[in-house]
This record gives C-alpha cells, sequence and structure tokens, in this order.
C-alpha cells in the first residue's frame, strides 16, 4: 500500500509516524487558519521590546480578573533589570502607578511589587520620581494588605540608599511623613523596614533634620519598649545616628533617653545591648550624659560588660567608660577599672586596644 507522506519545511514526516498521524497534521493546519477566539480576561503576549505597549494598553482594562493577570505578568518580568528598561521606555510607569489604589489588594500588592523592582535600579528611581509616583505612596502606607505596606516601605528603603535619593524624599516631604507613621505600623515586619528607611535616611543632614522636627527621638525612645528585639535595637541604632547631631543629642538627654537606653544594657539580645551601648558612646560625649549615667546606679551593669561575648558591646563599654570617667565621680567609681582596661589594650581587635588606651588614660589622670 502506498504512504500518504506530507510535506512540511524542515524534515520529512509519514502519517504512519507514531509520532504524528495524518488527522493531527491537518488538525494543526485548521487551527492555524481558524484559531479559537481569545478569552477576553487572558493577558495579550508579545516579545521584545513589543510587549511592554501591549501591556500598557491592557492596564486600562476594567476587567478585574485580566488586570490582576496584566500586573502579575509586570511584576515578573521586572525580576529582569532589562525588562524594567524597556518598560520605561513604552511608557508603563505612569498607568501602572495608577493601579495603587485599585479596589483589588491583590492588584495594588503585585503593583508595589513591581515598583520595589524599579527602586532597584536608578533609570527606574528617576522615572518614578518623574512621573511623580512618590507622592502616592503615603496611602500605601495605610492599606489593609501588609503586603502593601512592606512593598511601600521597601521602595523608600531602596531610595534612602542613595544620597540623591535621600534629598528627593526630603524634598518631597517622606522623611517626616515615614517618622510619624513609625508609631502607628503594627506589623512588627513592616516596622522593622521603616526603621531601615529612617537609618538610610539619617546619614543626610537635611534628613535628619527633617526626622528631628518630626519628633523621632521620642518616637525612637518609644520603641525601645517593643516586645520584638529586632525593633528595639533598630530604634538604638536610630537614636545613635540621631545624637551624632547636635540638636538631636541634646534632645536625647533633656528627654531621658539616658536612663531607657542604660535598662536595655541587660537584654538579652546581644545585637540590642551593643545598639544601646552605642548610643551610650554617643550619648556621653556631652556632659550632662556623663552625669546622668554616674547617678544613674547603674555603673556596675556598665562594667560588667566588660566580659560581653560580643566583642561589638566590649568595643562600645570601653569607649561608654573612657567618657563617663571625665566626671571626677565617675573616675574615682571607676578607677578599679584599671587593671580589666589595662588587659583590654592587648586584646586581638584593633579598635578595643585604642579604645582601651584612651580610657586607661582618662582613668589614670590625676587633677
Amino acid at each position: 500500500m502506498e504512504r500518504l507522506v506530507t510535506r512540511m519545511q524542515g524534515p520529512t514526516l509519514s502519517a504512519s509516524s507514531p509520532a504524528i498521524k495524518t488527522g493531527q497534521l491537518i488538525a494543526s493546519h485548521e487551527a492555524k487558519e481558524n484559531p479559537e477566539p481569545q478569552h477576553p480576561s487572558d493577558v495579550t503576549y508579545a516579545y521584545g521590546e513589543r510587549q511592554f505597549p501591549k501591556l500598557v494598553t491592557q492596564l486600562s482594562t476594567e476587567d478585574r480578573v485580566l488586570r490582576y493577570k496584566v500586573v502579575t505578568c509586570i511584576a515578573e518580568l521586572f525580576e529582569k533589570e532589562e525588562n524594567i528598561h524597556a518598560s520605561i521606555r513604552a511608557g508603563l510607569t505612569k498607568p501602572l502607578s495608577l493601579l495603587l489604589k485599585d479596589e483589588d489588594p491583590s492588584v495594588r500588592e503585585r503593583v508595589s511589587k513591581a515598583f520595589v523592582s524599579m527602586c532597584k535600579i536608578g533609570m527606574g528611581r528617576a522615572d518614578m520620581v518623574a512621573r511623580e509616583v512618590m507622592p502616592r505612596y503615603p496611602q500605601l502606607w495605610l492599606d489593609s494588605n501588609v503586603s502593601v505596606r512592606l512593598h511601600a516601605f521597601t521602595a523608600l528603603k531602596l531610595f534612602a540608599q542613595t544620597i540623591d535619593g535621600i534629598k528627593t524624599l526630603v524634598r518631597l516631604d517622606l522623611v517626616g511623613k515615614v517618622v510619624a507613621q513609625s508609631v502607628h505600623e503594627s506589623t512588627s515586619s513592616v516596622l522593622a523596614v521603616i526603621l531601615d528607611v529612617l537609618h538610610n535616611a539619617l546619614r543626610e543632614r537635611s534628613a535628619l533634620l527633617s526626622c528631628l522636627a518630626a519628633g523621632a527621638v521620642m518616637k525612637m525612645k518609644s520603641l525601645l519598649i517593643s516586645e520584638d528585639p529586632e525593633i528595639r535595637h533598630k530604634a538604638a541604632k536610630n537614636l545613635y545616628l540621631l545624637s551624632l547631631s547636635v540638636e538631636g543629642k541634646a534632645e536625647a538627654i533633656q528627654n531621658g533617653v539616658v536612663a531607657e537606653l542604660l535598662g536595655l544594657l541587660k537584654d538579652t539580645d546581644s545585637e540590642v545591648r551593643a545598639s544601646a551601648s552605642g548610643a551610650l558612646a554617643s550619648l556621653t560625649i556631652a556632659i550632662e550624659a556623663k552625669r546622668q549615667v554616674v547617678e544613674s546606679g547603674m555603673l556596675a551593669l556598665v562594667t560588667s560588660l566588660l566580659n560581653d561575648s560580643y566583642d561589638q558591646v566590649v568595643l562600645n563599654i570601653v569607649q561608654l567608660i573612657g567618657n563617663v570617667a571625665e566626671n571626677s565621680t565617675g573616675r574615682q567609681t571607676l578607677g578599679s577599672l584599671i587593671p580589666q582596661i589595662s588587659n583590654l589594650t592587648q586584646s586581638s581587635h584593633e579598635n578595643i586596644q585604642k579604645a582601651a588606651n584612651n580610657a586607661l588614660t582618662i582613668l589614670k589622670w590625676k587633677p
């Protein structure tokens, strides 16, 4: 019997082949000639530079299912930097930002996630500023969806990684608003990112002043009693940065921050002890803070941490002792530490050696 042979581009295939039957080839041909109509809730895909203009068009759809599929697709595409560049060229940023207030929390979650990816590159951050996306962010901080809030503050954290980005947040009056939100956020994972935003921003003078004006010192102080050790640690770290300024140091000393930080020196978490002792070492540069430490009745606790297992704590405590020893009463009380501090001058850690030598000089000083 003569075999029927169907010719296609590429290799010759027989209808009797187990891989492809004659009926399958005909059905395949008919499917190409008469494709089934696309379901209205399906994403229309394109490739290369053409895909983003297609997605821009579909973003404005009234179909909630399609809208969700489109933003999910965009969030996935944004995992590659070249796709973010292509989306910016296609003008996607502005229409995508309008969906930050979509009624569907799942859509808002995907869109806010996409903007986190955009914030990872300079071109993305610049386009978000140019398209006035950032002023929409305060509304996201109050979103009922925790993931949306987390994404929103993560985007700001990425912005605050550069000095230009910090200055942009200050110009848009977002830094002070972040400070205010720090005492209203109830989810620890989100609050931790808020504190990271402030930690990054406090490196820049104008942002620091914005934080002080928004009451950052007192708000960070209130977080020192959080049940979450990560929050206590990050709040103390921010107090350290605030205290590097004359204004922040004075406000902290006047409002009982020294006593709160001293209490954290007995915290069971080593990172909390490290950040609290670091903030105290900064604050006790001021005469009034030295006095407060001496009169606190907690010098025994302070000196006990010279034996802490965490080297950063030991370093901070040695610096703190050196500062407090500049107070005459403090020097008399701490004089018995001279042998222990002398041993630390032989530490394997260079910074501890330097701090110990400095503290030793002060402890041995005679008027």
